[in-house]
């Protein structure tokens, strides 16, 4: 095993220019040649208008998960409680997904004898931004998920955190 990891790292040369990093593996190396890749920063891999998008209306990973859930299923009609099972999320963190989601114009809403969502972009250019938005998301699902976690709270969040209730410090 060690034998393997040492040939792996032999054959492996990182350098660093320009803020990138380059892995030029040994050309003799079997593993060099299937792991012959270019690493690029994150900032390169994501394009500026999905990088936009995802930081204006994608305030967590449930968002985005449900989201492309929606628009690979666009037939299917979720409840709360069936799309809760899928992301694997509570009841009440799929509902604010959804009313979220709703409000940024992507699902539409069907009242039956409970509320049933489905997917419904509000325009074309919406769906082709979400359709691009899965795209990169399946080939850089790091990078995406990195974006996400780095954005600071939501106003909304921040505005609701200012009303909670905290215990006094007396001095």
């Amino acid at each position: 095993m060690s034998f393997l990891v040492a040939e792996i790292l032999r054959g492996i040369l990182i350098l660093k220019r320009f803020n990138r990093y380059w892995i030029f593996p040994n050309r003799c190396d079997v593993f060099g040649k299937i792991f012959y890749t270019k690493l690029i920063m994150a900032d390169d891999l994501i394009p500026d208008d999905v990088r936009r998008f995802i930081l204006d209306k994608i305030d967590s990973i449930a968002e985005l998960e449900g989201l492309l859930l929606f628009s690979r299923n666009p037939e299917t009609e979720w409840n709360i409680e069936a799309l809760a099972q899928r992301l694997y999320a509570s009841q009440q963190q799929t509902s604010d997904v959804l009313t979220r989601l709703y409000l940024l114009g992507f699902l539409a809403v069907k009242e039956k004898e409970s509320l049933t969502y489905y997917y419904q972009p509000g325009s074309p250019e919406l769906r082709r931004m979400v359709d691009r938005v899965a795209e990169i998301y399946s080939k850089y699902l790091v990078p995406v998920t990195n974006l996400i976690h780095s954005k600071p709270q939501s106003k909304v969040q921040q505005f609701a955190d200012a009303f909670k209730l905290r215990k006094r410090e007396d001095t």
